[in-house]
């Protein structure tokens, strides 16, 4: 009589778990032995056995409701996530907030191909998802439709995509038409749901942002509040939902944006903006350089003394700042037509392990660390999926210590710049 097939032990699927999710992210063979500590030749086999388990489709992609809940979560542990960067960073967000770090690999094509897969596990958990402008945001978008299928039968209703913010004036006049948050929510839509994906609203033709000056008249400013509550996009998503229903912006479980920064290029200070074509102009904002060329008199040196960036075109103000400088974020912020702090708030404090995602942030690049410190210390964020240039410089900056004193305190009651957003006096169209 033939010997029984002798079962691998736990050490080995706990190896082959993490090979076969390391290599449905892209990453190589040589790659997924330097993470896991084991051979290349070991590899191969691990993968082998992954498939033959069916953890791993050949196209490859992962199939995570194969693997038990136990040792996916001690996968994560040992391989996916610094356990020690996730520990200090959840120190530093508030009390109980749900919060997941994905390091992925450095550049841009390998950054969004993970970022890609690593979407299409959250989405799974997602029933009606709200999009941000971006460009980080669009490359992940645009590997999604190949990583979504093996995720498929684990969804019973495919979710809703909504766009959450209009469009940058400047960025549309130079066509930039596919990183609008109109354009992705239909792409992500028709990825999701191939099958029906048009019955969704847009905000084509509402602009993102709104200078200052048009608040300083009130009839320019009714005006243009009627305009945009004359948009049935902009009407449906932030204004009334259909019939009793509310607005689609108080409804999302699940929010996928990047974050903006500002990147000095040694220009003097009193320059409005970067060059055109500089790096640091292709690295700032477009959101932030959006408010730059709107409003007279403001430079880029100014905005960077007041905010750390912006997520999803929210402004993040610094802490400390005096009076005048925190009206002056608020006044920023005002004109933003799009959704502000206390949505991001709603949907990231509702976010579960188990349950939606919350809020989704894609961010790459170590001049991004300040700010995700930031937005993890105010709980605007859920699920970081960040690159390993970004993770190391965030582990630079978290010695051992204790949870520093307001990091428990409600996101919004410190530093002046997390204030109401749009539906406050001045802004437009949140009627």
């Amino acid at each position: 009589m033939p010997r029984p097939a002798r079962q691998p032990n736990k050490e080995y699927r706990l190896e082959a778990i993490a090979a076969a999710r390391l290599r449905s992210l892209g990453f190589t063979q040589s790659q997924i032995a330097q993470r896991i500590g084991r051979s290349q030749p070991e590899v191969s086999r691990l993968i082998a056995f992954a498939q033959k388990e069916n953890y791993l489709a050949r196209w490859p992609g992962f199939l995570r409701h194969k693997v038990s809940a136990d040792d996916l979560q001690e996968v994560d542990r040992r391989y996916f996530v610094s356990q020690d960067l996730s520990r200090k960073l959840r120190l530093r967000a508030p009390q109980g907030w749900h919060l997941e770090v994905r390091v992925m690999p450095d550049g841009d094509d390998a950054f969004s191909n993970a970022a890609a897969r690593s979407l299409a596990d959250l989405l799974g958990r997602a029933r009606i998802i709200g999009i941000l402008w971006g460009r980080s945001v669009q490359r992940a978008v645009s590997q999604l439709p190949g990583c979504l299928d093996a995720a498929a039968s684990e969804v019973a209703q495919p979710p809703q995509v909504i766009p959450l913010c209009g469009d940058p004036v400047h960025l549309m006049n130079l066509g930039q038409v596919p990183y609008s948050a109109s354009s992705l929510a239909a792409d992500l839509g028709k990825a999701i749901n191939p099958e029906n994906h048009s019955d969704q609203p847009c905000l084509v033709g509402v602009p993102a942002y709104l200078p200052r000056f048009f608040f300083a008249n009130p009839n320019i400013a009714a005006a243009w509040q009627d305009f945009l509550q004359g948009i049935p996009g902009y009407r449906e998503i932030f204004c009334q939902g259909n019939g009793a229903q509310l607005p689609w912006v108080e409804r999302v479980d699940t929010i996928i944006s990047g974050t903006g920064i500002i990147v000095a290029d040694g220009t003097p200070p009193n320059r409005r903006m970067p060059p055109p074509g500089s790096a640091a102009y292709l690295k700032t904002g477009d959101f932030i350089l959006e408010r730059i060329i709107q409003e007279d008199g403001l430079t880029e040196a100014e905005l960077a003394r007041l905010v750390h960036g912006d997520i999803g075109g929210w402004l993040v103000a610094r802490r400390n700042l005096d009076a005048p400088s925190q009206r002056l974020v608020q006044s920023l912020n005002a004109g933003w037509t799009g959704l502000n702090n206390t949505h991001l708030e709603r949907v990231a404090r509702a976010a579960k392990p188990n349950g939606a995602p919350g809020v989704i942030v894609l961010a790459a690049g170590a001049a991004k660390a300040d700010m995700i410190l930031e937005i993890v210390r105010l709980g605007l964020v859920n699920e970081l999926l960040i690159d390993a240039t970004l993770a190391a410089a965030l582990g630079d900056l978290l010695p051992e210590s204790p949870k520093p004193p307001g990091a428990h305190l409600r996101p919004g009651t410190e530093g002046g710049g997390m204030q109401s957003g749009p539906g406050g006096r001045g802004a437009p169209g949140r009627g």
